[in-house]
């Protein structure tokens, strides 16, 4: 090795086995290698392009590929089976019309023995739920395929139909789950400290071990004493009022709607009385009187000038018939009443029903005669009143509070029979007003 005048180095490469032998470059100053593989063999190479590249052998490792089985399960104990051969996670479909029940089992001995899988149904039909076994058709993931060579479906119990049973298993399929379905293993063991480090107790009740609460204070606080911490209280419910003796607690007892039981709910009603005392608006003492059992108020009646009332200035009262039912009110005209002749107005009572009378009006120029007539049946007729007019007072009022006829079925009729008494023609007005109920 040498440095030439301008700084370049010159370097001599010689074969350290062989004097005399020089490695050479070429007109551009390239060196030209040749490769080996570990074996001494000569490494080849192929132009690609505008490329030399080195030719490789790249083996392609063989890979488990997907699995599928479908089959019929349609008898007791049939069975859709297939080996897992690597793969990791697997899915059963289920459709078709069947009864019956289908679980999955697995197996590392060539199917002598198997070994019950749990099942995660799937939605859109399961509740993402873990079971053991499944009666109706959808989706199901299966649980721990990796760790078996072999798995099936059978038909544990078969009532009738086929079940179509496929499982697809694949290398690229769903991780092996961990599900605790077992409650007693879902516990965690804690320690609880306060604010100041010191250890919280807790008390067993009723089978659950609950946390210690207490008031601030040291003990528990006396009656009518302020306490430096409050609480919502509740109540235990109870249909009874407890018995207790000196020095025992009890819950405050409350009904099954949290109303808060006082006492007896049989003695209640009657110790719940009252002392009132009642003033008029001056603020004198409203007296009572003794009326048999009952202490009735004394009331003293006045009229609107503030005049008790004697009996010469009597109270006044309006006795006035209110009867439920169907206001009744039929009207009749009869025109040019001939001489000596007469005319009928009838009612028929609806059906069923009973008829109140109220009252009855007739009305002419001249006399008449009105005769008050019923019949059951519409053709024999029953006289029960008989009225006159006259000149000076043309009108026949009658008052029918104490007529009251049921229809018979067979068509029952009030009838007012107007008569001309008079010389003359003249027309006649007549009205049945009752009610009906």
């Amino acid at each position: 090795m040498r440095t030439q005048s301008a700084g370049d180095v010159i370097v001599k490469l010689a074969d350290a086995t062989i004097p005399g032998q020089q490695v050479s470059v070429d007109s551009s100053g390239r060196l030209t290698l040749k490769l080996n593989d570990g074996s001494g063999n000569s490494v080849t190479s192929t132009l690609i392009g505008t490329h030399q590249s080195l030719d490789s052998n790249v083996t392609q490792i063989a890979t488990t590929s997907d699995k599928t089985v479908s089959a019929a399960l349609a008898a007791l104990n049939a069975t859709a089976s297939l080996t897992t051969n690597g793969t990791s996670g697997g899915i059963l479909q289920l459709a078709g019309t069947w009864v019956g029940t289908i679980v999955v089992e697995a197996s590392n001995d060539g199917g002598t023995t198997w070994s019950a899988l749990d099942l995660l149904d799937l939605p859109p039909n399961g509740a993402n739920a873990l079971v053991a076994s499944v009666a109706a058709n959808g989706d199901y993931l299966i649980v721990g395929v990796s760790t078996w060579a072999q798995v099936r479906a059978r038909m544990s119990a078969f009532t009738s139909g086929s079940a179509t049973a496929q499982i697809n298993l694949s290398q690229n399929g769903f991780e092996k789950l961990a599900l605790q379905t077992n409650p007693a293993n879902l516990k965690t063991q804690a320690w609880m400290n306060d604010g100041a480090g010191t250890a919280l107790s807790s008390s067993s009740i009723g089978g659950l071990q609950s946390l210690a609460v207490t008031d601030g204070a040291d003990g528990p606080v006396a009656p009518g004493t302020v306490a430096s911490k409050s609480m919502l209280a509740g109540g235990q419910y109870s249909s009874t009022l407890p018995v207790l003796t000196t020095g025992q607690q009890a819950a405050m007892q409350v009904d099954s709607s949290g109303r808060i039981l006082v006492a007896n709910p049989a003695s209640a009603v009657a110790n719940l009385n009252a002392t009132v005392r009642l003033q008029d608006g001056a603020g004198n003492a409203i007296t009572s009187t003794t009326a048999g059992s009952k202490q009735t108020l004394d009331v003293d009646l006045r009229d609107g000038s503030g005049n008790a009332y004697t009996t010469s200035n009597p109270l006044p009262v309006v006795v006035s018939q209110n009867i439920p039912g169907t206001n009744i009110n039929k009207y009749n005209t009869t025109v040019a009443l001939a001489l000596a002749s007469s005319t009928n107005h009838i009612y028929t009572i609806t059906t069923g029903k009973t008829f109140t009378g109220k009252k009855f009006w007739i009305s002419a120029s001249g006399k008449v005669r009105a005769d008050i007539k019923t019949s059951p049946d519409g053709a024999t007729y029953t006289t029960y009143w008989t009225a006159f007019n006259s000149v000076a007072e043309p009108n026949i009022t009658i008052d029918m509070d104490l007529l009251s006829i049921t229809d018979s079925g067979t068509g029952s009729t009030i009838e007012i029979t107007i008569t001309n008494d008079d010389v003359n023609v003249f027309d006649v007005f007549s009205t049945i007003s009752g009610v009906e109920n």
